[in-house]
């Protein structure tokens, strides 16, 4: 190329007539002196040609002629990239500051966060470099300061969750291991890491500023012009890989939430199926040791096996063997208590009624003690039984590893724990007041709960029991609650079954004799070792003064009767058989069955601003759902919109008066309405701020101008079919409001 068409060439992107023609003439004199030096040096005919590779890339330096001369930037753009940036990495660490850092679970968004800050400077750079403008080479290196310190702070927490320990962190990220966090990190090696990190953002940064005073001063050359290219591509390639990685750590958080997840739910179905498949100390061991779970033995100080432990992640088991005592230790510690209570009555007797010393060596008053000790020594046995097949020999813990998670249920982890909106439903439904134990636990263990506790008993009757803990609610709305239920056996099945044949037959009729009772039963009648003329007699020796409690006991004379099978026996109450209580051998209660369907108990309970009614134990809601709290049953708009018992309590700061506490009723997100301000209507949903209501004396409730009815939500209840009841101002209980 001839120096005339290097020349228009290079000047092709200058489009100002006076900046091209100076630019050519300063040009061309550079051009003729590097001529003459390649002249002079020996090049003769090829000195021009040379002289104009030496000035650079045709293409190369026409760009930079034209961004130097023809002067279109605006710095707008690059102030608000810049600005956007900061903000994001302000906004970022607010972020996780305020979600992440307490939620160890969530480390992933930690290095995904840490990734896209370095991706944002990197592009940056990427973009200052190839505009090539002094005022982005500045804001990038401000930049470059501003993701070091963003840096710094996210991953010394980052530091601290992973137990100070770089395989704490090549752990969580290839196999999701959640390592014990600490809290003192080693703030010299994330200082070390970060400034790796930046090193080459450092050092783009000084070039990127060498590059662009040279290119002012026309001074770069084909060397400057490639290692700029070289910085552009390494750049933009540095944003995409860390963008990428950001990418991966942000749907391996997701990954990582349902790995903790699922894993909490697995061992919840190995707990369910170790406790299903193994009956005694010997099963479970045996179950663990051909498990899935790498449980850890627990060992006394003798090597004796005490249990078995594991804690990985969310999950904690623990296997606990109980030491059981003999029947001969309980016997001797019962023993010492009922002597001293037979001591006790005697000397009480004798002083209470001021017994003379003859009466006391009376045949009558040593029938009367014999007997007494006769059926302490009968309670003594009895109690020995009880307690011996009362006592525990294992029981089994699931619970969360909570200490891992800042002791709480609110975290994005552990949110999975939660029972929430409609899915309470599942506990409140009415129809599990019908059934039994066995039926009430295939029920409760297809809910998966936050916690279970399963408790192996010696005695066959319950020998199995399940404590499931559900968290209800989420935040300052959230609460536990418990239930139990059996794991049913070939035993305790049949003997339920024999006790509903039982109640079966007392039921068809209202009242029968003992021995017809035990003619249709099949059961053999024992009646009370005295008659209840001799137990009169007997305990007219008390005197008057005992005629309260002579009345009471005669009144329970028919219900001691007793109805015995080989392995248990039965007792019925009230006049028309209300009531079967069915005992084992050792008086221990089995069951109580209910033999007619009698009136429902309802109870009146006031408290925290609420007068609400009780029906058998339990709040109902509009839908019929049923809660053992008046705080936790719902009302109901028109709508379906829900909305809840909220207390509030004001602390009496100056000490006068004490704590105050006001009443809301709130949709648990942001509205909340004064308990006076809510009101009930006739069809039973809640309104709010109903204007121009009027109490109304005679039918207990408000009225509004246009004659529709309401009442005071913390007054209104509902039974089980969703129907109104409330209590009037003397707290009795109406079967129905209209």
């Amino acid at each position: 190329m001839n120096k005339k068409d290097y020349l228009g060439a290079v000047t092709a992107k200058v489009f100002d007539s006076d900046a091209k023609k100076s630019l050519t003439s300063e040009l061309e004199v550079h051009i003729d002196e590097k001529t003459d030096f390649f002249r002079e040096i020996g090049y003769d005919e090829a000195s021009e040609e040379k002289a104009i590779d030496a000035m650079g890339e045709t293409e190369e330096v026409a760009s930079q002629f034209g961004m130097l001369h023809n002067d279109f930037y605006n710095p707008a753009a690059d102030i608000i990239l810049f600005v956007i940036w900061i903000a994001m990495l302000g906004g970022g660490y607010y972020l996780l500051k305020e979600y992440i850092f307490c939620d160890i679970g969530m480390s992933s968004v930690i290095l995904g966060a840490s990734c896209l800050s370095f991706s944002l400077m990197a592009g940056y750079c990427a973009l200052s470099l190839f505009k090539n403008k002094l005022l982005p080479v500045i804001l990038s290196f401000f930049g470059i300061g501003a993701t070091g310190v963003f840096n710094y702070f996210i991953l010394l927490e980052l530091d601290k969750k992973m137990g100070d320990s770089l395989q704490g962190l090549v752990d969580f990220v290839l196999k999701t291991e959640i390592p014990s966090s600490t809290n003192y990190p080693d703030k010299n090696k994330v200082i070390a890491v970060i400034s790796a990190l930046l090193l080459f953002a450092v050092i783009r940064f000084v070039f990127s500023l060498a590059y662009n005073i040279k290119v002012k001063l026309l001074a770069n050359n084909r060397f400057d012009n490639k290692l700029m290219h070289m910085f552009i591509r390494l750049s933009t390639l540095i944003a995409a890989v860390t963008l990428a990685l950001s990418i991966f750590f942000g749907v391996k958080c997701y990954f990582d939430l349902n790995s903790i997840k699922n894993e909490y739910y697995d061992a919840y179905d190995y707990v369910i199926e170790m406790s299903e498949k193994c009956d005694t100390k010997e099963d479970i061991i045996a179950f663990v040791n051909n498990g899935e779970y790498p449980l850890e033995e627990d060992l006394d100080k003798d090597g004796n096996l005490e249990g078995y432990s594991y804690a990985h992640n969310l999950v904690w088991i623990n296997i606990v063997f109980e030491d059981v005592s003999g029947k001969d230790e309980i016997k001797e510690e019962k023993k010492e208590a009922i002597d001293k209570s037979i001591a006790e009555s005697e000397d009480l007797v004798k002083s209470y009624l001021s017994l003379s010393d003859d009466f006391t060596e009376s045949a009558e008053y040593k029938n009367l003690m014999n007997e007494y000790k006769k059926a302490m020594s009968k309670s003594l046995k009895n109690a020995v039984e009880r307690e011996y097949l009362s006592q525990t020999f294992c029981t089994i813990y699931l619970s969360p590893r909570l200490s891992c998670f800042e002791n709480s249920y609110d975290k994005v982890s552990t949110s999975f724990l939660e029972i929430k909106g409609d899915d309470e439903y599942a506990l409140r439904n009415p129809e599990i007041s019908k059934m039994n134990t066995f039926e009430k636990y295939d029920y409760y263990k297809k809910i998966q709960p936050a916690k279970l506790d399963v408790n192996y008993y010696i005695s066959d009757l319950a020998h199995c029991s399940y404590d499931f803990e559900y968290v209800l609610g989420s935040g300052k709305f959230k609460h536990i609650e418990n239930y139990s239920a059996y794991k049913p056996n070939e035993k305790i099945i049949s003997l339920y079954d024999e006790i509903d044949r039982v109640a079966e037959i007392l039921s068809s009729e209202k009242k029968m004799s003992n021995s017809d009772i035990a003619k249709k039963t099949g059961a053999k009648v024992e009646m009370p070792e005295i008659s209840r003329e001799e137990l009169e007699e007997q305990m007219s020796v008390l005197g008057s003064l005992f005629d309260s409690m002579k009345e009471f006991v005669l009144e329970q004379y028919d219900n001691s009767i007793k109805y015995r099978f080989d392995d248990w026996y039965f007792i019925v109450s009230g006049n028309s058989y209300q009531e079967l209580y069915a005992y084992d051998n050792f008086d221990s209660l089995i069951r109580t069955k209910t033999i007619r369907n009698e009136p429902k108990i309802k109870n009146f309970e006031g408290d925290d601003g609420q007068k609400k009614v009780r029906i058998d134990g339990v709040y109902y809601d509009k839908l019929g759902y049923g809660y053992s709290l008046a705080d936790y049953a719902p009302y109901y708009t028109s709508d379906g919109k829900k909305y809840y018992y909220y207390c509030k309590t004001i602390k009496d700061e100056t000490n006068t008066i004490g704590d105050t506490k006001e009443y809301y009723i709130t949709d648990r997100k942001g509205e909340f309405y004064k308990a006076d301000n809510a009101f009930i209507d006739e069809s039973g949903y809640i309104c709010f701020n109903v204007a121009n209501l009027s109490y109304d004396e005679q039918s207990k409730t408000y009225k509004s101008s246009d004659g529709r009815k309401y009442t005071k939500a913390f007054e209104t209840s509902w039974d089980e079919n969703g129907n109104l009841i409330f209590t009037d101002d003397k707290y009795e209980t109406t079967n129905s409001l209209y």
